[in-house]
């Protein structure tokens, strides 16, 4: 009886690769601190700005220095990027999830929750932390194209083969992100002080790899470092 032969069926996957690029934020005005969080400090308060993690999550603490109450003013206070304006009144709020339907498998969820706009305290010596928005999903696409004599690099990490990536240092006027804080804030209850306290940004730094950020020791979640992703 022959021997009957079977056709072998190769599947071959295609994937498309994914890259990162990981965005250092600087500022002619403000210093860093030791978890490189860009910071303003006077007698009255102690401001710092944070954008670490996926998209640029920039969060604002306020350190209330006095003994009376700080409010912040979310509905006048807003993030200026490239001469556009956000504001930072969060009336609505993206979510994204997923549902279990029985016999019919999951369901992708998104949407938008609606949030009043809101007058913040801050209580004489205390602080608060407010993520206000995430800069990747707030401003248009900001994918940055680095110029030709950007060279590839290369770093070792755990004895595995090394990381190669591309790096370019930008000026502040030469930067295709620059960014301005516009915070309102109230001294007192009733109808206390108004003041205003406004901050320059800018990326000063963009190195892109493929190497995801668990994996690349060039990034540890330090305050002034963000990173976005996309598909080859």
């Amino acid at each position: 009886m022959p021997k009957l032969l079977l056709p072998v069926l190769t599947m071959l996957l295609v994937s498309s690769c994914t890259t990162y690029q990981y965005f250092t934020v600087d500022s002619s005005q403000l210093p860093k601190d030791d978890q490189r969080s860009l910071v303003m400090e006077n007698d009255t308060m102690r401001l710092s700005y944070s954008f670490s993690g996926g998209g640029g999550p920039l969060t604002i603490t306020v350190l209330n220095k006095t003994n009376q109450a700080i409010f912040i003013d979310w509905n006048k206070s807003a993030l200026v990027c490239n001469d556009r304006s956000y504001s930072l009144a969060q009336t609505g709020s993206a979510f994204v999830g997923s549902a279990v339907r029985t016999g019919a498998g999951t369901a992708d969820l998104a949407g938008t929750v609606n949030v009043a706009p809101q007058m913040e305290i801050v209580p004489g010596q205390t602080r608060i932390s407010h993520l206000v928005l995430n800069l990747n999903l707030t401003l248009p696409p900001f994918r940055m194209r680095l110029p030709d004599s950007s060279g590839k690099q290369k770093i070792h990490f755990n004895s595995r083969p090394p990381i190669v990536y591309k790096a370019a240092q930008l000026a502040e006027s030469q930067s295709p992100l620059q960014m301005k804080t516009y915070l309102t804030f109230v001294m007192g209850p009733g109808n206390g002080a108004e003041f205003v306290e406004s901050h320059t940004f800018y990326v000063g730094k963009v190195i892109e790899t493929r190497a995801w950020p668990s994996e690349f020791p060039l990034y540890k979640e330090p305050g002034d470092q963000f990173y976005i992703l996309y598909q080859n």
